[in-house]
């Protein structure tokens, strides 16, 4: 049924090449500021027929802050350090594993 629903949007036959799973809490301050923390972030490269034919976990997990970067305060960005940056697990896990 999947694929059959990607043909409908994409009008093309596609295959999945990633599975990238985690564990996820969610987290609201005070302020009404949105967070998730992930963890358990395992990535597996998938074959045509889905089975795994790579996989990685990793010992680190994402701290997501769930707020337009552009009101993001200085005090906000002194809580975290200077190394906010922008991540992609999609992208991890295709370096990860291929």
């Amino acid at each position: 049924d999947l694929q059959k629903n990607i043909i409908k949007v994409t009008g093309k036959f596609l295959n999945p090449t990633l599975r990238v799973s985690y564990k996820r809490k969610y987290f609201v301050d005070p302020k009404g500021n949105r967070y998730t923390l992930d963890t358990n972030i395992n990535y597996s490269s998938l074959s045509k027929s889905f089975l795994k034919i790579g996989f990685k976990h990793v010992s680190y997990s994402i701290l997501e802050i769930k707020k337009n970067i552009d009101n993001i305060s200085v005090d906000d960005i002194s809580k975290f350090g200077p190394n906010v940056q922008r991540y992609s697990k999609y992208c991890e896990g295709i370096k990860y594993t291929f």
